[in-house]
């Protein structure tokens, strides 16, 4: 890692580097389509999947034969580069004063912090699943008056099941991360089919986990999240998630649990160490500043693991 990087982890505050990296994020969803990879190196080669895995080979060795050799021919790589995004908060002398713990008040700071470098982080992973160069040619679909999930005759369900058998057929695994938009989940929730299906169940309430058990097979767990974040679009508040339903598969869902070389639709790569913390006296003596440090990039190294549904709310016509 850079000499000045390394300097700057160092003058880290680790109490506050501690706190920041145990602030609750769940509210960002992205996470689940683009998984957290934590990297030694901020620039390097990521690989880029193919179809390898799909293959059968002859693998038979009779005795005293040579052990045949799999040609990683679909296996190729892609450079990476990490930037940094950072802000700083100033606390005045005079409010540490009135605070009864200046650490309660350092503490504020970097919660509104890192909660507003989340909020970024979760913007451009959704700018990015939202194009349709993200995605193979037919993954890719926006759904018309017939297939709108808030027209009663539709069949959602149908509808995302046959999306994840599209992702199968082409990586020979169903997707296991589902994030839906706060408005296409909405109308699920009052979709006839849908409670149709759940009219029994103890809650009979259209929930994530009931979703997530609607889609999962024994062998493929499926996690659905619902994509609630509003950010602030020159003075207008806007839906992040909208009316998508976006779909992956990655190797592993918990947290910290793959690394580069895992099979995903797409990766988060994180800088190992990072979030960090740090405070450092401000320009003028009566300021003190506290900032809070990312350091990552989200690419896709899959593009056949994902599936976009767009326009899946829209105004019903009759007839």
């Amino acid at each position: 890692m850079d000499k000045r990087l390394e300097s700057l982890r160092a003058s880290q505050d680790p109490l506050l580097t501690m706190f920041a990296q145990k602030i609750d994020t769940a509210s960002f969803v992205s996470n689940l389509i683009l998984p957290e990879v934590q990297v030694e190196e901020m620039t390097g080669k990521i690989p880029v999947f193919g179809k390898e895995h799909m293959r059968i080979h002859d693998s038979e060795r009779p005795t005293k034969a040579p052990i045949k050799t799999m040609p990683l021919d679909d296996w190729t790589t892609k450079d990476y580069g990490l930037s940094m995004y950072a802000l700083e908060a100033q606390i005045d002398v005079l409010e540490s004063a009135a605070a009864k713990k200046v650490t309660d008040l350092e503490k504020y700071s970097v919660e509104q912090l890192r909660h507003s470098l989340e909020l970024q982080k979760e913007k451009a992973a959704v700018d990015l699943l939202s194009l349709e160069a993200t995605y193979s040619a037919d993954h890719y679909v926006g759904l018309t008056n017939d297939d709108y999930f808030n027209n009663n005759d539709s069949d959602p369900i149908s509808t995302i099941l046959d999306s994840m058998e599209t992702v199968r057929g082409k990586v020979n695994r169903l997707p296991n991360a589902i994030v839906i938009g706060h408005e296409a989940f909405a109308a699920l929730q009052s979709h006839p089919k849908i409670l149709s299906r759940i009219q029994y169940t103890q809650t009979g309430i259209v929930t994530e986990e009931l979703l997530s058990a609607i889609l999962s097979t024994k062998s493929n767990p499926v996690t659905v999240r619902v994509g609630t974040g509003l950010y602030d679009n020159n003075g207008v508040m806007t839906d992040l998630w909208g009316k998508r339903v976006i779909m992956a598969y990655n190797k592993s869902l918990a947290p910290n649990g793959m690394s580069k070389y895992d099979n995903s639709f797409g990766k988060s790569l994180v800088a190992k160490g990072y979030p960090l913390a740090a405070k450092y006296p401000g320009a003028q003596p009566v300021i003190d500043n506290v900032a809070v440090m990312h350091m990552y990039q989200q690419l896709i190294t899959n593009k056949d693991a994902g599936f976009c549904l767009y326009n899946v709310v829209g105004t019903v016509s009759e007839g």
